[in-house]
């Protein structure tokens, strides 16, 4: 047994990983017969431009999670775990993360008190421009939400601080609770005709057993971090962070515009109920990819770790096998998937009205696929603390941008083609043609991977 899991690629970390994105695959269903059943067309369509408007928050994160985890993994090298919770090794790199860590929980106090704000005044706007049926209550929803997304966001300094200190797989498995836990009050809140404040119930949950976590297992971590001197630390965020964090930035905002940002343009040119088609589509296809890039993500600090003490040939083996794996569930999930809607057509299944037909669907999924290749290849090139696919994925965005406004009502064929060209023929074509040339500039590069380049 345990020469199948190794083949399959599946340690304690991918386990714990893949229990939450599976949890999510396997819900999935559930969750599209309770909001159509719990919800009218019109609250199904707020509920996805609602994931949609939140997600504005990546305009303030700007992507320094995924920058702190490579800096903690990178530092982590030089240092080991002890017996009473704290980190030991290297004391300049110590400082270094000591350094890091209390910079990162004031930047992100800070991106909550102006986010939290920001986000629900722009929802209030977005969503007052709609008239909204009577019976429908979308603003006490929208005001819990944005409060819940900032106390959600307070905690990744804890989690990438954990993540990358070699503490992904413990992190994961709380996630997977929390995940479960969320799933569970999400549909207990719809079952009880709770309506859109279930959404705000689900991430209540999640949010609480997080935080409780991470204070409780890595309390003492903490606190030793923050005793620790770094007033003579060689280290500048100025000078080492925010190069990297701004390219990322630009990624991330690229990647909300290819995904998270179609629904709520669908529902501002084709109303609420075609929102919610196309909204529960890419949630489909948003979940598969996630959980295809389970063997990409659970191995990213590990790729930092690696960068760092320059075992290139390690690296490069264990990168190869993760995305072989991550490609080949993606496309077998969604072979799978889009047979199963094909045979429902042929029983007329109610359900497949609240969702794009198979064809169309198809190639939603092959867009998430190639998406999945693309993102497999920034987080290799970001161990090295490099970001040279953020023009690609900002060509991709507009693409995308650019298919949403040119898609004639109802023409789902026009809208999933379009979607595949930005993601295959532009992201997946140009961006591995950059990856390789990345690569072969890197495997020239000196033993240091603390410079920033394009």
């Amino acid at each position: 047994m345990r020469r199948y899991w190794h083949f399959l690629g599946i340690d304690r970390t991918v386990s714990s990983i893949l229990i939450g994105r599976l949890w999510s695959l396997m819900s999935g269903p559930f969750n599209i017969v309770l909001l159509a059943t719990c919800l009218s067309p019109e609250e199904q369509g707020y509920y996805y431009a609602f994931l949609g408007v939140a997600g504005i928050s990546v305009f303030f994160e700007l992507g320094l999670g995924v920058v702190l985890t490579q800096f903690f993994s990178h530092e982590y090298a030089r240092l080991e775990w002890n017996v009473a919770g704290q980190l030991e090794g290297e004391p300049e790199a110590k400082r270094r993360i000591a350094s890091i860590l209390r910079t990162a929980i004031f930047v992100y106090a800070l991106i909550s008190l102006i986010s939290v704000p920001v986000i629900l005044g722009s929802g209030i706007w977005f969503f007052g421009r709609i008239e909204a049926h009577e019976n429908l209550n979308w603003f006490v929803p929208w005001i819990l939400l944005t409060i819940l997304v900032g106390v959600a966001g307070g905690a990744t300094p804890m989690t990438t601080f954990i993540s990358g200190c070699g503490r992904l797989g413990e992190l994961a498995k709380i996630q997977a609770i929390a995940t479960i836990v969320a799933s569970i009050g999400f549909w207990i809140a719809l079952y009880a005709g709770m309506g859109l404040y279930a959404i705000c119930i689900s991430l209540f949950l999640s949010s609480i057993i997080l935080w409780w976590w991470c204070l409780s297992q890595s309390f003492n971590a903490f606190m030793d971090l923050m005793k620790t001197d770094n007033s003579h630390v060689p280290f500048s965020w100025s000078i080492e962070v925010w190069p990297m964090q701004w390219r990322i930035a630009v990624s991330w905002l690229a990647g909300y515009f290819t995904f998270q940002a179609i629904p709520p343009i669908i529902f501002q040119t084709h109303g609420a109920i075609e929102a919610g088609k196309v909204g529960m589509t890419i949630g489909i296809s948003y979940t598969i990819g996630s959980i295809g890039s389970t063997w990409i993500n659970a191995n990213v600090p590990k790729f930092g770790e690696l960068a760092s003490s320059r075992k290139l040939a390690e690296l490069n083996s264990l990168f190869k096998s993760s995305l072989t794996r991550s490609v080949f569930f993606i496309a077998f999930a969604g072979f799978v998937l889009v047979f199963t809607l094909f045979v429902a057509g042929q029983y007329k299944a109610p359900f497949l009205e609240k969702m794009l037909p198979p064809g169309p669907f198809a190639l939603v999924i092959a867009s998430a696929l190639a998406a999945t290749v693309m993102y497999a290849e920034s987080c290799y090139l970001r161990s090295f603390k490099q970001e040279p696919l953020m023009p690609v994925t900002m060509i991709c965005s507009i693409c995308t941008i650019l298919t949403i406004a040119m898609t004639p009502p109802k023409d789902y064929w026009f809208f999933g083609i379009g979607m595949l060209a930005a993601n295959a023929v532009i992201g997946l074509g140009f961006g591995t043609f950059v990856f390789f040339r990345s690569c072969n500039r890197l495997a020239k590069r000196p033993c240091t991977t603390c410079n920033i380049d394009v």
